[in-house]
């Protein structure tokens, strides 16, 4: 296997494991207290991991050495049904780390938006082509528009980078920091 088709087949599991992890009606009745209170509920034994998660802990050991003969620094966190059953770092990679994560983000609000579309449907009516720059979703402080191009900035073109929005840019008509730019 390629090392650019390894990385998309480690990116695609660790999104299924998150979904995975988001999506259990038991994990949405658990939040973890800060760090500094305690943290995450955690599980170390195998045979508990299994039997309260369903996860076997060798086949995460294996993803982490795949992870780990991927890149120099970095880390695996499992969590599940809201225990945090796997957490093993390697190189740089610490819980304390604040790695440049770049676009990754993107992943993970492209998840986040599909579960709020799907448990709250009727947020997003025209669901990726709902336009975005209205007062129903935007604060007052947004409005007027200073570029009529942003009236038209659909959903889908957010999640996808394609609004044509110059996410660097400071100009002084918009608080947030950004302007429409043409596509």
């Amino acid at each position: 296997m390629k090392i650019s088709q390894a990385k998309w087949v480690v990116s695609r599991i660790c999104v299924l494991v998150l979904l995975a992890a988001c999506v259990t009606p038991l994990f949405a009745q658990y939040f973890p207290p800060p760090d500094s209170a305690g943290g995450w509920r955690t599980l170390t034994k195998a045979d508990e991991i299994r039997r309260k998660t369903g996860l076997d802990v060798k086949k995460l050991d294996e993803a982490f050495e795949y992870i780990q003969g991927s890149t120099r620094n970095g880390g695996l966190l499992v969590v599940r049904h809201g225990w945090l059953v796997y957490e093993r770092y390697f190189g740089r990679g610490s819980r304390e780390a604040t790695p440049n994560t770049g676009s990754c983000g993107k992943s993970f609000t492209s998840i986040a938006m599909g579960i709020l579309m799907h448990e709250r449907p009727g947020l997003f009516l025209d669901g990726l082509d709902q336009k975005v720059y209205t007062p129903r979703y935007l604060p007052a402080e947004a409005f007027p528009v200073n570029d009529p191009r942003k009236r038209e900035i659909k959903l889908g073109q957010l999640l996808a980078m394609t609004a044509g929005l110059a996410g660097k840019s400071l100009c002084p008509l918009n608080p947030l920091g950004w302007t429409a730019g043409r596509r």
